[in-house]
């Protein structure tokens, strides 16, 4: 299954992604986290040194390289991607230019099935906390 297809719930920047509501009796039947951070840099330069950091971090760390990918910068878009994984979990680490270069990283964890009483619960890590959703339970 690709990312983003499916039945499941994502969790993105820490914060819940559902497609049911919280009463739904097929809420929240499993959850996958995913995390995210992006920087705008100054050109290619600082991304790719960016890049070559993280990649040295991870390969340090024990992370299985998978692949890079390269494009070429005037097409725009995605120019360089790397793809690391550690046991069940994904790092995506993309150099891209999209009205400016940046420097995007994803990381990602698999699927995982949630017990039938599980409840959505509000973090102070969600960026949109405080806000009132559908998504839980007290409706906020």
């Amino acid at each position: 299954m690709r990312f983003g297809q499916g039945p499941c719930v994502r969790r993105r920047r820490l914060a819940w992604r559902s497609g049911h509501s919280a009463r739904s009796p097929a809420q929240q039947l499993q959850t996958r986290w995913l995390g995210s951070a992006v920087a705008r840099v100054d050109g290619p330069e600082p991304a790719n040194a960016a890049l070559d950091g993280l990649r040295d971090w991870l390969d340090s760390e024990g992370w299985e390289y998978r692949n890079e990918v390269t494009n070429p910068p005037e097409e725009g878009g995605d120019i360089r991607v790397l793809l690391y994984r550690k046991a069940d979990v994904g790092v995506t680490a993309t150099y891209r230019n999209d009205g400016g270069p940046l420097v995007k990283v994803l990381v990602t964890s698999p699927c995982t099935k949630n017990p039938p009483d599980h409840q959505m619960q509000r973090s102070e890590l969600d960026p949109d906390y405080g806000l009132s959703s559908q998504y839980y339970e007290d409706g906020r």
